[in-house]
């Protein structure tokens, strides 16, 4: 279509006026153009094998046959967030856009039911509207039985669309009253952090150089839920002690993608069938 067309100087000699003329499009043109394509690929499909963010083939809570959770703590958020807290601590708290974790019943993949929701809301210039913060969900302290069977366990769901690299979210434990320090991604038995969020040279994130959940999954900029199980006696909760967890999601100081989703949180430990525990805070 463009074969014969001018093809002007890149200048403009007025206000308004184009280069002088210099040449046409011949089918020679065309034909180097088709030759690039190929040796490009550029018509070619990518052979890219784009993964999962979460691995699906979730294990069972008890992988031990004859045993069942006995759970410490069951929260669905069918009946709201009773017993939980939220925070936000931002940087800049005169730009900052109000952003609470929130109870929704719409959740992302068909998933059915009320989920709890940290946003991570398109917004800020990293500029002068500065967005950089992090937004948290407290749970309520929970008291692990002494004498409960060992080791004691954590699961739950979630699904995650956050900015990637830049914007991420992970999961802090206070363990009998103390400070809430992060849980590694060496006590997770399945789906740990699978990011490791730019350093405080390039990102104002609070959270820059921590582990944690970012992006979405492969070639996408969401995921499927997913499951994470932690053996918490790898962050020292046996029973008799006491255990708060606060999920923190960290934003830098523009954009964002949709936010964390997360649902059916468990701490509980596992026992045989004969001695199942009650689900709290269902």
């Amino acid at each position: 279509d463009l074969k014969g067309q001018p093809l002007y100087d890149l200048k403009t000699t007025g206000p308004a006026t184009w280069g002088a003329t210099t040449a046409a499009i011949t089918q020679s043109d065309c034909d180097q153009v088709a030759k690039v394509a190929l040796a490009a690929q550029f018509r070619t499909a990518p052979s890219c094998t784009f993964t999962p963010m979460f691995n699906p083939n979730t294990p069972a809570l008890c992988t031990t046959a004859g045993q069942s959770p006995q759970y410490h703590l069951f929260q669905g958020f069918e009946s709201g967030m009773t017993g939980w807290a939220t925070q936000q601590t931002p940087v800049s708290p005169s730009t900052w856009n109000d952003r609470p974790w929130t109870v929704v019943t719409s959740a992302p993949d068909g998933h059915a039911g009320s989920v709890v929701f940290g946003p991570n809301p398109v917004v800020g210039d990293c500029s002068v509207d500065l967005e950089n913060g992090v937004t948290s969900l407290l749970s309520p302290v929970i008291a692990i039985p002494a004498g409960s069977p060992t080791p004691v366990r954590m699961a739950w769901d979630h699904l995650v669309s956050i900015e990637i690299d830049y914007d991420g979210g992970n999961l802090r434990a206070s363990v009998n009253g103390g400070p809430f320090n992060l849980v590694p991604a060496s006590a997770f038995t399945f789906n740990p952090y699978n990011d490791t969020l730019a350093g405080s040279s390039t990102n104002d994130n609070p959270m820059a150089g921590q582990a944690a959940w970012s992006g979405g999954d492969g070639g996408a900029v969401t995921s499927k839920w997913g499951q994470s199980q932690i053996n918490l006696s790898q962050i020292s909760v046996d029973p008799g002690d006491t255990v708060q967890f606060r999920w923190d999601l960290g934003s830098d100081g523009c954009n964002g993608w949709d936010g964390w989703y997360m649902d059916d949180v468990r701490v509980y430990s596992c026992a045989p069938c004969t001695t199942p525990g009650a689900p709290t805070g269902l």
